[in-house]
Formats: C-alpha cells, structure tokens, sequence
C-alpha cells in the first residue's frame, strides 16, 4: 500500500499521457487568445484531437478530474465551441467558431471606441485650453497606429509614409497596417530600392488606393499629414517607439523634404 501513487501523482501522469508536451504550446496559445482556464482548454484540444466522445471518455484524454468535466463542457459549448449531441461531445467547426470569436472582439472593441471618443468631446468641451502644439512618446506598435488614425480623422490631406525598419516585419504587421492603409484613402507609401516586399502585399496595398514609391533614399520610418509629424524608433525596451510631433513648420520642412526624396526614384540620376 505504501508504494501507491498519491492521487496527484496519478493525475499528473495520466495527464502528460493524455496530451502530450507538444502540445503545450497550442494549449497556452488558446488560452490565451479565447480567455479558456487550464481545464477547458486541455478539454478543449483532447476533443479537437481525439474526436467526438462521451464526458468520462474526455476526462481521460484531457487529464482532468471526471467531476470537474461537466462544468468544463457546458462552459465550452456555451461559448460555440463545443456542441452536444445524445450526450456525446464535439468541437464545432473551429474555423466559423473563432471567426464568430474575433468578430465578436471586434464589435465589442467597435462599441467601445465609440464610447471613448465621446467621452473625447465631453472633456474637450470642458478643457480650459490645449496646446496646438506638442511632442510625445507613444510606446508600442498598436498605440503609434492609432496615434496616426488620430490625426487623419482629424486632417483632410492624404498623408506621406516613408518605411524603412517595419520593412523587416512586414508580413506580421500587416493586419494592422492594412487596416491603417484602409482608414487614410490613398497614402503616398515610400520605401527603399529594391525593398524585398512579397508581391501579394503590395498589389493588395494597391488595390486598397495606395501609391507604392521605390525611392533612394528612405532615413527612417514616419508618417506627415496636416501639421503633424510622426517618427518611428526602434527600442531594444519595448517593441516600438513613436514620437508625435505637432508642429507647422516642422510638418512643412518634412514635406519640403520628402518631395526631393520622392523624385529621387530607383534607376534615375
């Protein structure tokens, strides 16, 4: 009797035989992505994995407590994962349940912004005085492009990018970029000689209104529409580093600036 396994022993066993380490990784990634705990989302992939099966059977593939199995199934099928049928369980198609997901995210995100920009007009309503004209840091890649959506809802001119270093992650940043590109209707986009861009972005760039310029010379990544300026840095601290500039007659020199590059094109004198 003393050579037993604890019951926690047990467990842990059945579990690393249940579902084995390489799929750690994925169970993590949905976890993280769909908001599931430890339990629903190693149900989750034992169902995905191993097919449909009846509670006990996927307690067992999923190295989970029996009685701890049923809440984890009716949580799953309440968020469209999971679907019952004669009391037996299975995945819904994920590809159309966690489209359902990020749409959901989306809309949910949509509601949300809407409620942040009115609150925008009721402070600038009660604002004293604001300056026209600042500097500041924004950190991180989603910041710094809303900080650019900022200031061409607010500008009717088409904005100048130059891209330099986004040109090294390029495919990764792409969704949001596209949606960038979207929102400023026909961007001039300026970028290096012989830039090695897939082909299957730039015509969907195109095909989005955006004028794609080979030029010489391209000093770094930024955006200039109306009076504001916004420069991109790399930073070894956070995964990007913008500065915003508002200020007329920095805007103008980089304009100034930019029509000499953008007659400096690829091949010419």
């Amino acid at each position: 009797m003393d050579n037993q396994p604890s019951p926690k022993k047990t467990l842990a066993v059945r579990v690393s035989r249940a579902l084995p380490e390489r799929h750690e990784k994925l169970i993590n990634e949905v976890k993280s992505l769909l908001g599931l705990n430890t339990y629903e989302a190693r149900t989750y992939i034992a169902l995905l994995l191993g097919g449909p099966g009846k509670p006990g059977e996927i307690a067992q593939r999923a190295g989970i407590p029996v009685q701890r199995v049923y809440d984890v199934l009716r949580r799953l099928r309440a968020r469209g994962l999971v679907v019952e049928a004669h009391g037996e369980y299975s995945v819904a198609d994920p590809r159309v349940a966690l489209e359902a997901k990020a749409e959901e995210i989306v809309l949910e995100a949509l509601s949300k912004a809407e409620e942040i920009k009115r609150l925008g007009a009721r402070l600038a309503e009660l604002s004293r005085g604001t300056s026209r004209e600042y500097v500041k840091v924004v950190e991180g890649i989603t910041p710094s492009i809303g900080e650019a959506l900022a200031v061409i809802s607010e500008c009717e001119e088409t904005p100048v990018f130059t891209v330099l270093k986004a040109l090294d992650r390029l495919e990764e940043l792409w969704p949001l970029l596209r949606y960038l590109v979207e929102k400023t209707h026909g961007p001039k986009i300026l970028i290096p000689c012989g830039a090695n861009v897939p082909r299957s972005l730039l015509e969907e760039a195109e095909e989005l209104g955006a004028q794609i310029i080979p030029v010489k010379c391209v000093p770094l990544d930024l955006m200039v529409a109306c009076d504001t300026v916004i420069l991109g840095l790399p930073s070894r601290a956070s995964e990007a580093v913008t500065i915003v500039a508002r200020n007329p007659v920095l805007a103008e020199a980089v304009k100034k600036r930019l029509q000499e590059v953008e007659r400096e094109k690829c091949g010419g004198e």
